[in-house]
């Protein structure tokens, strides 16, 4: 079974460094926080940061942050989405910071699957 790999990129253009330290801090905390109802964790790597990309005035579409989260398996991913209380916290935090979903874009892939 292939990783998944889930991308969530986000537009915060008024956001302080410390307000992004912040959202970027509680976003790696996911790892050790995100727990399945046995309690072990199932997060293989998370991380993030500042939109960089030389391509930026035409291809980033004004989103100005992205996350990586990386599962073992679609039934962690789909866990994580749908039923992890932690990360439903940290979505509806990071949803307030954005003005809604018009200001995220995820994306999830299957490494090697196409």
């Amino acid at each position: 079974m292939a990783p998944i790999v889930h991308i969530v990129a986000v537009k915060l253009p008024s956001i302080s460094v410390q307000e992004f330290q912040s959202l970027h801090d509680d976003f790696l905390a996911l790892k050790t926080s995100c727990k399945k109802p046995d309690g072990s964790t199932y997060i293989r790597s998370i991380r993030g940061g500042l939109e960089n990309s030389p391509e930026v005035a035409k291809l980033n579409k004004d989103y100005t942050h992205a996350f990586i989260v990386e599962f073992e398996c679609k039934e962690d991913r789909d866990y994580y989405i749908t039923q992890d209380p932690m990360h439903s916290e940290y979505a509806g935090k990071l949803l307030g910071a954005v003005g809604g979903v018009e200001g995220v874009l995820v994306v999830d892939f299957e490494v090697g699957v196409y």
